[in-house]
C-alpha cells in the first residue's frame, strides 16, 4: 500500500561548484495510489521564462542526466538491466505486491521498519474510532506546515 504523497525535489544534478542559498526546487509532484499495484503520478514544473517565452534548452533539476522518454527504460536490453540495474529492476524484483516475509532487511532499513510500525499504530487507532496522527479537526489547529526542499552550497568557512 502506498500513501498519497506530495514532494518537491531540488536540483538533483547540482554540481556544488557555486555558492548558493536555498535554491528552490522546480518541480512539485504527487503520487496517488490507484490500487494495490498501481500509482498515478502528476508533476508540475516551474519553467523559467526568457523574454516572455519558455527558456530554451532549460531542464528541470529533477530531469535525469540521460535523455529518455517515459517508458523508454523498459526497452533496455536484458544484459544492460543486469549489469547496471536501475530503480525499475529493484522494484520489479520485489513482485507487484512485495512479500515482506521474503525480505532480508538490514541496518540501513531501520526507517522502513519504523514507518511500518507507525502505520500499524495508526491503523489500530482508526479501528478504535480515534483519529490517526496529524488529523486536525479544530479550525484553529489546522494550519499549514512549512516544508523545505532546496540546495544550499556553503563555503568551508561558513560550514
Amino acid at each position: 500500500m502506498h500513501c498519497p504523497n506530495a514532494f518537491v525535489i531540488p536540483n538533483i544534478r547540482e554540481a556544488g561548484t557555486k555558492l548558493k542559498r536555498q535554491e528552490r526546487g522546480s518541480e512539485l509532484s504527487w503520487a496517488v495510489p490507484v490500487d494495490n499495484e498501481h500509482v498515478t503520478g502528476l508533476s508540475i514544473v516551474a519553467w523559467p521564462l526568457e523574454g516572455g517565452a519558455p527558456k530554451k534548452d532549460w531542464r528541470p533539476g529533477t530531469d535525469t542526466v540521460q535523455r529518455h522518454s517515459p517508458g523508454s527504460i523498459l526497452v533496455r536490453k536484458y544484459e544492460g538491466r543486469q549489469r547496471k540495474p536501475d530503480d525499475l529492476e529493484a522494484q520489479e524484483g520485489q513482485r507487484s505486491i512485495a512479500v515482506h516475509a521474503l525480505e532480508n532487511l538490514g541496518m540501513s532499513d531501520t526507517g522502513i521498519t519504523m514507518l511500518r510500525h507507525l502505520l500499524r499504530e495508526q491503523i489500530k487507532r482508526v479501528e478504535e474510532g480515534l483519529d490517526p496522527m496529524n488529523v486536525m479537526r479544530d479550525a484553529w489547529a489546522n494550519q499549514k506546515i512549512p516544508t523545505n526542499a532546496w540546495n544550499t552550497i556553503m563555503s568551508s568557512a561558513e560550514a
